[in-house]
């Protein structure tokens, strides 16, 4: 695709959607089933048609990240016989107290039902939780410095980008857990940080 085609402010802020995605895997970890808040994950899936223009626009840099971190994209998905075994009495175990604590309390069957089904899901959630955290904690304590070498390559693309194009980086802030990326200035956002890309480095 020619370059009068090609939409730069369309593709920087689909580029940064993926740093900030990237950067939310590295430690500290944060609890949950996703290690993003929801209201950043609503942000991330409202933008996904411009990471999605990112990716087809920057096919070779985005196979090559995803080179760079499979063994940390395995290892987030590895469950080990042990874990399996945990959760699986944990969750019957959970429900099954639900259940009889609800039959126990409430006397009609009916809000027995709903009382079992809401805590059980509450249950679940937060054993679930508990183990997607403990994967994403242990992949990324593992694989820390590769996940910042490939978001820092991201970064030096867009600076080099930013050149190019002549954008305004104040336009493009990047949303990030970590502030210690080279090319870029922070700004405290509350627990989290706004970088916006150095040009005059």
């Amino acid at each position: 695709m020619s370059a009068k085609e090609m939409k730069p402010e369309k593709l920087v802020e689909g580029m940064h959607i993926y740093i900030t995605q990237l950067d939310f895997y590295r430690p500290p970890i944060s609890f949950g089933l996703l290690p993003w808040s929801y209201k950043l994950l609503f942000k991330l899936l409202f933008k996904s048609m411009s990471q999605y223009y990112f990716f087809s626009h920057c096919k070779d840099l985005y196979r090559k990240t995803r080179k760079d971190l499979d063994p940390f994209f395995k290892a987030l998905l590895k469950v080990s016989l042990k874990d399996h075994f945990i959760l699986y009495v944990v969750i019957m175990g959970w429900l099954i107290f639900s259940v009889i604590i609800c039959v126990t309390i409430f006397k009609e069957i009916l809000i027995s039902i709903l009382f079992s089904v809401i805590i059980g899901l509450s249950g679940l959630y937060l054993i679930m939780a508990w183990s997607f955290t403990k994967r994403r904690r242990i992949a990324g304590e593992t694989y820390n410095e590769e996940i910042k070498v490939v978001t820092q390559g991201l970064i030096d693309y867009s600076i080099e980008f930013f050149k190019k194009e002549g954008l305004n980086p104040l336009e493009f802030p990047i949303k990030l857990k970590n502030d210690d990326y080279t090319g870029l200035s922070y700004k405290n956002n509350g627990k989290n940080y706004m970088g916006y890309v150095v040009l005059n480095e």
